[in-house]
C-alpha cells in the first residue's frame, strides 16, 4: 500500500506544465535531464527553453523494455565525460 498525502500530489494543466515545475524544483541551469530515446521532441524544449537544462538521449539496447541499468550507467558516464551533471531521469 502507498499512502498519498496532499503535500505529495501535484496537479497541472497537462504534462508540460508539470515538467516545467519539476525541472525548476529539481534541477539548476545546465543540469542534464536523461531521456530514453526515442522520445517526444517537446521534452527537449521543456528542458532547455524553460529551465535551462540539457536534454541527453539515453540510447537503449532494447527500447521495447525501456532503459536498463547498463544503459543508464553508460549515459551517466558519457555525461560526466562532458563535465556535466545528470540530475533528472525522465521516464
Amino acid at each position: 500500500n502507498i499512502q498519498l498525502k496532499p503535500d505529495n500530489i501535484a496537479i497541472g494543466a497537462g504534462v508540460g506544465s508539470l515538467l516545467h515545475h519539476l525541472f525548476f524544483i529539481l534541477a539548476r541551469k545546465g543540469d542534464v535531464v536523461l531521456i530514453p530515446a526515442p522520445y517526444y521532441a517537446g521534452f527537449e524544449y521543456d528542458a532547455m527553453a524553460v529551465a535551462g537544462c540539457v536534454p541527453w538521449p539515453v540510447e537503449m539496447e532494447d527500447p521495447t523494455r525501456g532503459p536498463s541499468v547498463g544503459d543508464l550507467e553508460t549515459a551517466v558516464e558519457l555525461v560526466e565525460k562532458e563535465g556535466k551533471h545528470a540530475k533528472i531521469l525522465l521516464l
